[in-house]
């Protein structure tokens, strides 16, 4: 899995659960899956899907790249 922390948000928390529903109902090969959410206070959290050792460019093609200073 991986987590994305939106902290201090200042989005509403309907405008949240409709951004999360919207986000769970796309499927698409080239986009990783939200497997869920949590709400306390002012955070945020979105667990996502985990793409196990794969950069972004891999993932959607293929493409593998050599450690470089990015």
């Amino acid at each position: 899995m991986a987590v994305k922390l939106l902290n201090k948000s200042h989005q509403q928390i309907s405008e949240f659960l409709n951004e999360i529903v919207l986000m769970t109902g796309v499927r698409h090969k080239n986009l990783v899956k939200v497997k869920g959410c949590s709400l306390q206070g002012t955070q945020r959290l979105i667990v996502f899907e985990f793409v196990e050792n794969k950069n972004l460019a891999e993932a959607l093609w293929g493409m593998t790249f050599s450690s470089g200073p990015w």
